[in-house]
């Protein structure tokens, strides 16, 4: 095998390895804590309800700190194998890519601060 093989061979790996830690990663980011909703200081169950509403999850609750997110994945780049010629590499680098939204709300001095991240 010519040294091009290899270097052929390795890319695929990387790619084939890429896949792999998008789909753990984002499977980490998105599960929700069933035992988090529990924990919810009573002050701020009703801004958690409406966060809950707008399409958030509780992923964890620290004493008055609640963390939520949200997801939204895009299934465009898939069509784009079908309707470019190059669309394949276009489909591989954003097909298993999902944006993540973060609400981390406070409760501070019977006040709730709402921040992101």
């Amino acid at each position: 095998m010519k040294i091009e093989d290899y270097i052929n061979i390795f890319i695929f790996i990387l790619l084939i390895a890429n896949i792999v830690f998008s789909f753990s990663r984002r499977k980490q980011l998105i599960n929700p804590s069933e035992s988090a909703n529990e924990e919810i200081h009573p002050e701020l169950v009703h801004e958690v309800k409406l966060q809950k509403k707008d399409g958030y999850r509780v992923t964890s609750v620290h004493d008055k700190t609640i963390r939520m997110i949200k997801t939204r994945r895009y299934w465009f780049p898939w069509l784009l194998l079908l309707l470019v010629p190059s669309g394949l590499i276009t489909m591989i680098n954003t097909s298993f890519l999902c944006n993540i939204y973060g609400v981390e709300l406070t409760l501070t001095e019977g006040s709730i601060r709402v921040a992101t991240f």
